[in-house]
């Protein structure tokens, strides 16, 4: 691994506020998984493609 300068104090602030909107994002995402709030919605939209016609045509050979 090649060694990096050090971050200056700009870059040390940037990802100092990406990590905030990062861990924001993904504990929200964790409450979501957690509580199966879409588990159903997914079940849901999975059977609904699964009846649906494909769009695309079927070529037979």
């Amino acid at each position: 691994m090649i060694q990096q300068s050090p971050l200056s104090p700009e870059q040390k602030q940037e990802n100092k506020i990406i990590s905030g909107i990062r861990i924001t994002v993904e504990h929200a995402i964790a409450g979501i998984k957690r509580l199966g709030c879409m588990t159903a919605l997914l079940n849901k939209s999975e059977l609904a493609d699964r009846m649906t016609p494909s769009a695309t045509p079927v070529i037979l050979s």
